[in-house]
């Protein structure tokens, strides 16, 4: 694929030009365009979601983004682009294509220019100025995302033309030095300074006239288009001219350096090699300095600060005629000896008589310098010395690496991350070979280990191996680097075996790195050693935490009642300047509930701390009492309206809840394993963790010996309904029946009516529509008796919903319509959403569209106040059937696709998964016989892999559709149900998603 960007777009699978009618999509054309415009040609979904589409709500841009990836994708193949090789999915981000097979002429140009700046050869200059084919994306000139780049891109272009003319004028070919100086102009015909260059160079040529006549033509221009007069230094160049001053001759030669002479030991190191994966940050780096004059990149130690830095310095040095200089401030602690270090670094001498602030600032003066700051952590407090040099010097640029911001005016925050890592592969580990060894993570170890061993290669035998360490080690540069130097002795699989504790294994590596850095422990060591003692404090403690935390979990774990309160709020402010813990600011409530997050390197170091304190079993204690209150007000609240909120946030503690659940496990405890897991139950349910679940509360209670029999029920009943989910009812039916034998046996009563109605859905699951009968009117009858009125509710509700199952659809609505009444009665808005729900599926059924869709439209309004998107989902396929059964097939595409977004929202499977064989019941009504197979033939692989089984009613349906599908695909049915079997539950997703149309 070769891109065109510069004089307007185009793009050409191999030979063939892709045909302009194919773009009238325009944001089909944006979403290449961006990639090709990005380095690595790939970005986060996010980004091109809030880039393209602002103002649009997170599900219509989602949906309008798989539309437009759709028609680029078919314009691509048109032009013959093989199928899955261009504009693919790598987990959430979106790549243009493998990186060998990309080409685009923004960044021929980009890559020409960086070598001319690096050579005095014009004929380099001249070749890197012909692959600028005119302005980037000029049919786009309001895009905001374009203009930026284009200003840049321009100003490169205009930049290097100054160059080479002047290059050319040293040589004495003042013919091509004054082309040169036209093209300027002809692409800024009010460029001044190319004007007095066509001016002096015509006069240099002996033409004074034409100098002269050169200048008379800009004078009227400038007053014409702007008003204004020519600069003093113009007109002065038009007075020597006319006078006779300006003689014929070559400019004189550029001034020395006079009092700034950078010292040898600190001019830019040559580059041993080039950061591997940090294409966009060089770029970014090389924007910024161009608005700022104090960039700072923070990150932890061995995130690659220093590597970057200097690649960064070596790129954009040119800009600085004066020169660039390294100050390495690592042996440093007293901050008053920064300035000092920055005059040796530039041979200044100090002066007994004169502060140095002064000395530097009068030395500098207007000199165009960059200086490259490193390691400032441990010396921040300069901060203010730096920028007042910075503002005494309007043309000095500070390019600084720190563990901690230097909080003065005018400084730009550059955070470095991790490298990106690559998806763990589990199948088709050669086809995936190719990108996976350019993912940066992989790629760094890669080169690393050939350092170490030259006959290193990557395998489909070791790249899982390799992905994994990578994986292990947070894609931390130094990590990795440390890890690959380990192959001259152990292969992939053996070192990730011994990857348990990486800070015990990654050891000395090269012996030219400074010594805070031979091991990865050193490099951590360093920024500890830097905390204050409340600040080491927080630190250890945090580390209890295996995901992310919130401050309330903060606060938890932070100082116990013995203890002298500190505040919690500084003291995490504190470890996130040292950048030894992230905040992560996403999603819609990060303002009022951000998260914090330490890379797991960081988190083993600080286990350590935490082991060597004596606190890490009051600590443990006080993260597990943590999470049971908020078990406990989780379980509460996913019965109401802030449902959603409570699964987001336990999604978000999910690996903390492991963690406490794994020390319960451990240390033999299962009834405190017993008292978190079944609260967690229904977070599992919804998300899809049902293994997991189960796994968790079987180990639970075999820990046990003799379990209370409240705790065991509360387990068994759980576990009763992970078992639903994943297709067991044997199990189900075994764990509801023994948690109604210990609710008998107890006499719980309330407890007994939920656990017969749970175990008649398993009795329903598995056919026995008769037992499920009796339980569900035993389970009656004791609500009745006790007065338990959201007993009898919720019982006459499945009472209705069997009865609808088994085709008595009269006795169904009656029996729903009674509980809707209890439920108005009670005021509970989430079961009277669902009752009006399945009241309207059996009007329905029953053929009364009216009644149907007024109970759905109250269903809908309920459920969207109360944010339940499962319940959304239901609706949207009952509406869906609705639409259907009156032949109105757009419509119904609509809210199949409608249904399909909300249960993807909420991760859940069976949800999804009955969308998709709606979306292909009716693409077969509508004659798209060959995408209903696919969708049917993924949906269809989908359950066997989950277990699960179609209630009959719905199976029947689904049926017909696929009967339909498949006369009139013919002899091609088996071979469309066989593509659509090969697909993930992913990838059948955004093919249902394609065919349901974009949102509304």
């Amino acid at each position: 694929m070769d891109v065109r960007l510069l004089g307007g777009f185009a793009l050409r699978v191999g030979d063939q030009l892709v045909p302009a009618t194919v773009w009238r999509q325009r944001r089909a054309a944006a979403i290449i365009k961006l990639l090709a415009l990005e380095p690595g040609h790939r970005l986060h979904r996010e980004q091109l979601l809030e880039t393209l589409w602002p103002d649009r709500d997170p599900e219509s841009a989602a949906n309008n983004l798989r539309v437009a990836l759709h028609h680029a994708r078919q314009g691509l193949e048109r032009a013959g682009a093989p199928a899955g090789v261009f504009l693919v999915r790598d987990g959430d981000s979106l790549v243009l294509g493998p990186h060998d097979a990309v080409q685009v002429d923004v960044t021929r140009f980009d890559q020409a220019v960086t070598r001319a700046w690096q050579h005095a050869d014009p004929a380099t200059a001249e070749r890197a100025a012909s692959f600028y084919q005119g302005d980037l994306l000029p049919e786009d000139p309001y895009e905001d995302w374009a203009a930026a780049r284009r200003e840049a891109l321009r100003a490169s272009y205009l930049t290097l033309l100054a160059r080479l003319s002047g290059m050319y004028e040293v040589r004495g070919d003042f013919s091509r030095a004054m082309a040169a100086q036209e093209r300027v102009l002809a692409a800024d015909p009010l460029e001044e300074t190319a004007h007095s260059s066509v001016m002096r160079l015509h006069a240099q040529m002996g033409n004074a006239s034409l100098a002269l006549a050169h200048y008379a033509r800009f004078e009227s221009v400038l007053e014409q288009e702007l008003g204004a007069a020519p600069e003093p230094e113009t007109r002065e160049l038009a007075a020597a001219i006319r006078e006779g001053r300006l003689t014929p001759a070559p400019p004189p030669p550029a001034p020395p350096l006079t009092d700034v002479r950078i010292a040898a030991a600190s001019r830019l190191p040559a580059a041993v090699d080039i950061p591997v994966g940090r294409e966009r940050e060089l770029a970014e780096l090389q924007r910024l300095l161009a608005s700022s004059r104090l960039v700072t990149l923070t990150g932890p130690g061995g995130i690659g600060k220093t590597r970057l830095a200097l690649e960064t310095a070596r790129v954009v040095e040119p800009r600085y005629p004066d020169g660039a200089a390294l100050v390495d401030l690592a042996p440093l602690r007293d901050p008053t000896l920064v300035l000092p270090a920055v005059s040796r670094a530039i041979g200044v001498e100090e002066s007994a008589g004169q502060p140095i602030g002064e000395l530097l600032a009068a030395s500098i003066g207007e000199r165009h310098l960059l200086l490259i700051l490193d390691n400032l952590e441990q010396v921040a407090e300069a901060g203010p010395g730096i920028a007042a040099l910075m503002t005494a010097c309007p043309n000095l640029t500070f390019l600084a690496t720190s563990r901690v911001r230097l909080r003065v005016r005018g400084e730009q925050e550059y955070p470095v991350s991790p490298l990106p890592l690559p998806d763990l592969p589990t199948s088709g580990i050669a086809a995936l070979m190719p990108d996976l060894a350019r993912t940066p993570a992989v790629a760094l170890f890669v080169r690393r280990a050939q350092a170490a061993r030259p006959d290193f290669r990557l395998t489909p035998e070791n790249v899982s191996a390799v992905a994994a360490v990578c994986h292990r080690l947070d894609g931390l540069p130094l990590a990795i680097e440390l890890a690959a130097a380990r192959v001259r002795v152990l292969t992939p699989d053996h070192l990730l075996r011994r990857m348990a504790r990486p800070l015990d294994v990654l050891g000395m590596t090269a012996a030219d790195v400074p010594a805070r850095q031979r091991t990865l422990r050193d490099t951590i060591a360093w920024s500890h050693a830097l905390l204050d003692p409340d600040e080491q404090m927080l630190f250890r403690r945090l580390s209890v935490f295996a995901g992310s935390w919130t401050l309330e979990g903060a606060e938890a774990v932070a100082a116990s009642a013995d203890e002298p309160a500190f505040d919690t709020v500084e003291t995490l402010a504190g470890l996130i300047d040292h950048s030894l813990v992230n905040a992560r600011h996403e999603g819609e409530k990060a303002e009022v509930e951000p998260r914090y997050t330490m890379l797991e390197t960081i988190r083993e170091f600080a286990i350590e701390q935490l082991a060597a304190s004596g606190e890490i079993v009051p600590i443990e204690r006080a993260f597990e009492s943590f999470l049971l209150r908020l078990a406990g007000r989780a379980e509460a609240g996913m019965r109401g309206p802030d449902q959603l909120n409570w699964l987001e946030r336990l999604e978000e503690e999910h690996d903390n809840v492991r963690a406490a659940l794994g020390r319960m496990v451990d240390r033999g405890d299962g009834e405190a394993a017993l008292s978190l897991a079944p609260r967690i139950a229904p977070f599992w349910r919804a998300r899809g963790y049902a293994v997991e679940g189960r796994s968790w509360l079987e180990r639970a209670l075999e820990l046990v010996d003799d379990p209370r029999p409240g705790p065991r029920a509360a387990a068994l009943d759980a576990l009763g309904g992970l078992a639903i989910d994943l297709g067991d009812y044997d199990a189900a039916d075994r764990h509801y029946r023994e948690s109604v034998d210990l609710w008998w046996k107890l006499g719980d009563r309330p407890a007994l009516v939920q656990g017969l109605y749970d175990l008649s859905i398993a009795r329903t699951n598995r056919g026995a529509f008769d037992e499920a009968q009796s339980l569900l009117e035993e389970a009656l009858a004791i609500a009745r008796e006790e007065h338990d009125e959201r007993g009898m509710a919720a019982t006459l509700h499945n009472l209705g919903m069997l009865a609808r199952e088994n085709g008595h659809l009269g006795r169904a609505i009656d029996l729903l319509e009674e509980a809707m009444a209890i439920w108005r009665q009670l005021g509970d808005p989430h079961w009277i959403g669902a009752t009006a729900s399945n009241l309207g599926d059996a009007h329905r059924l029953a053929g009364d569209a009216e009644r149907a869709r007024a109970c759905f439209d109250e269903s809908a309004a309920l459920y969207s106040r109360l944010g339940d998107r499962f319940a959304l989902g239901v609706i949207a396929n009952h509406r869906g059937l609705l639409e259907q059964d009156a032949g109105h097939t757009a419509e119904a595409f609509r809210l199949h696709g409608e249904a399909l977004h909300h249960f993807d929202a909420v991760r859940a499977p069976l949800g999804a998964i009955e969308s998709i064989e709606w979306l292909a019941v009716s693409a077969a009504g509508a004659g798209q016989a060959s995408s209903a197979l696919r969708l049917f033939g993924a949906a269809d692989a989908a359950r066997k892999a989950l277990g699960l089984t179609p209630l009959s009613i719905d199976a029947a349906l689904v049926a017909t559709g696929r009967d339909r599908a498949m006369r009139d695909a013919g002899s091609d049915a088996a071979e469309h149900l066989a593509s659509g079997a090969a697909l993930t539950l992913d990838q059948a997703r955004d093919a249902a998603l394609e065919l349901a149309g974009p949102s509304r």
